[in-house]
Protein backbone atom coordinates (compact mmCIF):
# COMPACT_ATOMS: atom_id res chain seq x y z
CA UNK A 1 0.00 0.00 0.00
CA UNK A 2 3.24 2.70 0.77
CA UNK A 3 4.30 2.22 -2.69
CA UNK A 4 1.26 2.82 -4.17
CA UNK A 5 0.37 5.92 -2.12
CA UNK A 6 4.22 7.62 -2.26
CA UNK A 7 4.14 6.95 -6.31
CA UNK A 8 1.60 9.08 -8.12
CA UNK A 9 2.88 7.62 -11.69
CA UNK A 10 2.54 4.04 -10.63
CA UNK A 11 0.79 2.85 -13.86
CA UNK A 12 2.40 -0.73 -13.74
CA UNK A 13 2.70 -2.98 -10.76
CA UNK A 14 3.36 -7.04 -11.08
CA UNK A 15 2.36 -8.73 -7.77
CA UNK A 16 3.32 -12.12 -9.21
CA UNK A 17 3.54 -14.60 -5.86
CA UNK A 18 2.95 -12.30 -3.05
CA UNK A 19 0.82 -14.64 -1.10
CA UNK A 20 0.41 -12.40 2.08
CA UNK A 21 -1.76 -10.13 -0.13
CA UNK A 22 -5.51 -9.93 1.18
CA UNK A 23 -8.84 -9.12 -0.81
CA UNK A 24 -8.81 -6.27 1.62
CA UNK A 25 -5.68 -4.52 -0.50
CA UNK A 26 -6.28 -5.67 -3.99
CA UNK A 27 -9.70 -4.38 -4.09
CA UNK A 28 -8.51 -0.96 -2.33
CA UNK A 29 -5.66 -0.90 -4.97
CA UNK A 30 -8.30 -1.60 -7.81
CA UNK A 31 -10.65 1.52 -6.23
CA UNK A 32 -8.26 4.08 -5.41
CA UNK A 33 -5.18 4.02 -7.55
CA UNK A 34 -6.40 5.46 -10.82
CA UNK A 35 -3.29 6.05 -12.21
CA UNK A 36 -2.94 2.01 -12.76
CA UNK A 37 -3.17 0.95 -16.01
CA UNK A 38 -1.73 -2.74 -16.09
CA UNK A 39 -1.61 -5.17 -12.68
CA UNK A 40 -0.20 -8.96 -13.09
CA UNK A 41 -1.76 -11.03 -10.39
CA UNK A 42 -0.35 -14.28 -10.66
CA UNK A 43 0.41 -17.22 -8.48
CA UNK A 44 -1.27 -15.09 -5.31
CA UNK A 45 -3.67 -17.71 -3.52
CA UNK A 46 -6.69 -15.10 -2.97
CA UNK A 47 -7.30 -14.46 -6.53
CA UNK A 48 -10.27 -16.58 -6.99
CA UNK A 49 -12.51 -16.62 -10.41
CA UNK A 50 -15.07 -14.83 -8.19
CA UNK A 51 -13.22 -12.63 -6.79
CA UNK A 52 -11.12 -11.83 -10.06
CA UNK A 53 -14.54 -11.04 -11.75
CA UNK A 54 -15.53 -8.62 -9.03
CA UNK A 55 -12.16 -6.78 -9.93
CA UNK A 56 -13.23 -6.41 -13.34
CA UNK A 57 -16.17 -4.87 -12.01
CA UNK A 58 -14.47 -1.94 -10.49
CA UNK A 59 -12.19 -1.36 -13.24
CA UNK A 60 -12.75 -2.78 -16.61
CA UNK A 61 -10.10 -0.43 -18.38
CA UNK A 62 -7.43 -2.26 -16.21
CA UNK A 63 -5.42 -4.57 -18.09
CA UNK A 64 -4.78 -7.36 -15.57
CA UNK A 65 -2.80 -10.99 -16.07
CA UNK A 66 -3.75 -13.66 -14.05
CA UNK A 67 -3.23 -17.29 -14.57
CA UNK A 68 -5.94 -19.46 -14.33
CA UNK A 69 -4.20 -22.35 -12.71
CA UNK A 70 -3.87 -21.68 -8.84
CA UNK A 71 -1.81 -24.59 -7.67
CA UNK A 72 1.74 -23.65 -6.97
CA UNK A 73 4.44 -25.25 -6.18
CA UNK A 74 5.58 -24.39 -2.53
CA UNK A 75 8.83 -24.78 -2.74
CA UNK A 76 9.15 -23.20 -6.33
CA UNK A 77 10.69 -19.20 -5.47
CA UNK A 78 9.33 -18.47 -9.45
CA UNK A 79 12.87 -16.84 -9.85
CA UNK A 80 13.64 -19.96 -11.98
CA UNK A 81 15.01 -18.91 -15.79
CA UNK A 82 14.87 -21.49 -18.33
CA UNK A 83 18.47 -22.36 -18.94
CA UNK A 84 20.03 -23.00 -23.01
CA UNK A 85 20.55 -26.47 -24.22
CA UNK A 86 23.99 -26.56 -25.11
CA UNK A 87 25.68 -29.30 -26.84
CA UNK A 88 29.13 -30.61 -25.31
CA UNK A 89 31.34 -30.99 -27.86
CA UNK A 90 33.38 -34.52 -28.03
CA UNK A 91 37.05 -34.15 -26.91
CA UNK A 92 39.37 -35.30 -30.10
CA UNK A 93 41.78 -37.89 -28.06
CA UNK A 94 45.08 -37.60 -28.52
CA UNK A 95 47.52 -39.91 -30.07
CA UNK A 96 50.12 -40.73 -27.99
CA UNK A 97 53.94 -40.58 -29.29
CA UNK A 98 55.54 -43.51 -28.56
CA UNK A 99 59.05 -42.81 -27.84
Amino acid sequence: MKICHTSEVLEHLELTGCSNLTEYFIENMYKNFHNLKFVDLNHIPVMTPAFFEILKVHRPDLLQRRFKISDVDIKDNMLRVPLRIIEKKKKKKKKKKKK
